[in-house]
């Protein structure tokens, strides 16, 4: 292990900071998800969503895997077992060691159920999909129709669900050519069998996409008129997207984070033309959604 170079990101580490500081050698997958949630609220670590059990972040699944497969952790079902001889020969060394303590001090002694019970009073947008709960005490927001559109760009898996939620989005249409992504949970597959467990149909539409050899080779203005002509010739789909929006509130999903940099804005654009509908973009620096037709 001395001799192997292990390259960490700063979730991971702060992840096996964590799971070292609990002083524990056995704890349960519940109770490290929600005290990594509460971190969240102190420092900038893994998003959550709203899933069977309160915060969920597949994000941190993903990663809690991988150190189950490097021998750090030993998950045994519902248990994590941590292998501190190991994890100790690792660089994890992170900033937020005072954040990270205080939250350890504060909730490590809780059991899962008072714990689970304090969350689900403090941040009621948690309780939306739990399965531990009759009544949610998260209001449903009233989503007027509309074009919405988003990019995935510098989201995570988790943020981009939670984003939907908020928002009460019914259905994301993805108009990428090739619905495949070198970041976690944006493939075609891995939307097809998560989202609808947080009741919104994913549908891809490769047909509204643009292929790979026109996107690296066109230059802009080219690429462009190049989409319009092939927006001419699509009109079943245009038709298609066109009555998901008037039906439900639905997203159009891409890649790039600013819409004028992606072919989504012209598809809402040409969707406008059937619909009328106003379109909305949801800027991930500001975090909101915003109107981009006034």
């Amino acid at each position: 292990m001395e001799n192997i170079k292990v390259v960490l990101n700063w979730k991971q580490k702060i992840l096996l900071n964590l799971l070292t500081a609990l002083d524990n050698e056995r704890c349960s997958r519940l109770k490290i998800f929600k005290l990594s949630f509460l971190l969240t609220q102190k420092t900038n670590f893994y998003d959550f969503v709203p899933y069977k059990y309160g915060p969920y972040s597949f994000e941190m699944d993903k990663d809690l895997r991988m150190f189950n497969n490097n021998g750090w952790i030993n998950m045994d079902k519902n248990l994590i077992y941590t292998n501190y001889n190991l994890i100790k020969l690792l660089p994890i060394e992170i900033d937020h060691k005072y954040e990270l303590h205080d939250i350890i001090n504060k909730f490590s002694n809780i059991n899962e159920k008072n714990l689970l019970d304090l969350i689900y009073e403090s941040y009621p947008f948690y309780t939306k999909n739990s399965v531990l709960v009759k009544e949610h005490k998260s209001k449903e927001q009233v989503t007027p129709v509309a074009i919405y559109t988003i990019g995935y760009q510098n989201l995570s898996i988790d943020s981009f669900i939670s984003i939907l939620i908020e928002k009460n989005i019914k259905t994301v249409l993805d108009v990428r050519n090739k619905p495949f992504s070198y970041k976690y949970g944006f493939n075609y597959s891995w939307l097809k069998k998560y989202l609808p467990e947080f009741n919104i149909e994913y549908i891809n539409i490769p047909e509204l996409g643009i292929e790979e050899k026109y996107r690296k080779t066109f230059p802009r203005e080219k690429l462009w008129e190049y989409y319009y002509a092939l927006l001419d010739m699509k009109k079943l789909c245009l038709n298609r997207v066109s009555d998901s929006m008037l039906r439900q509130p639905s997203v159009i999903m891409c890649y790039e984070m600013f819409p004028e940099d992606c072919h989504r804005l012209r598809l809402a654009e040409r969707i406008q033309s059937l619909t009328n509908l106003p379109i909305v973009n949801f800027n991930t620096e500001k975090k909101q959604w915003i109107r981009l037709d006034y």
